[in-house]
């Protein structure tokens, strides 16, 4: 009986061994550098166009985004891109979304259809996080909301933090809400 519950311990210690010898060399299978992003997580399929390249490729997780590629998922897929090692800041694109990025590091992307939800922990001194849409421009500073263009509105709902929207026709409007704000109409562009 005893040596059965020692076999059991030591079966139990190798599987956190051979889990936490996984974890970090899955880390140091998809080191992310500055001024990328990288996609981390897959469900569904998802569609890469590699500006670079000039061809669309297969989404995977690992792949290392840059400048001017665009990731578009179908029905019932999703992606979550990080923009740090850590997975502080990341964006969860939900089915049936189209994003560009204009640039990676300062993070400026364009949300041509769907939604993404964006979780920012602390961004460095300097440096900003937009997402834009053809009516609508969303700069934070580290936070966490949402993006939703359908038709011709977008919407920002703030889970976090403060966030800031600026309409694209007129330069002048613009909102800057708390989390329930939004239920008053202030994220609302395109009206």
């Amino acid at each position: 009986m005893k040596k059965d519950w020692i076999s059991k311990i030591g079966v139990l210690m190798m599987s956190l061994t051979l889990a936490v010898t996984g974890v970090s060399y899955a880390n140091e299978t998809h080191p992310l550098k500055d001024g990328k992003a990288m996609i981390y997580e897959i469900n569904g399929e998802v569609r890469v166009w590699r500006e670079s390249q000039g061809e669309w490729v297969r989404g995977q997780e690992g792949l290392e985004l840059s400048r001017g590629d665009r990731i578009i998922t179908s029905k019932n897929a999703m992606c979550i891109v990080w923009f740090d090692p850590d997975g502080k800041d990341m964006a969860r694109m939900q089915e049936e979304s189209e994003m560009v990025f204009r640039n990676v590091e300062p993070t400026e992307a364009y949300l041509k259809q769907g939604h993404v939800l964006v979780k920012l922990d602390e961004l460095a001194a300097g440096t900003t996080f937009k997402i834009g849409t053809n009516d609508a421009v969303t700069g934070v500073f580290g936070t966490t909301f949402e993006v939703i263009k359908k038709g011709p509105r977008t919407c920002v709902i703030g889970r976090e933090g403060k966030v800031r929207v600026f309409e694209t026709k007129d330069g002048d409007a613009k909102a800057e809400f708390a989390p329930s704000s939004w239920w008053q109409g202030q994220g609302i562009m395109g009206r």
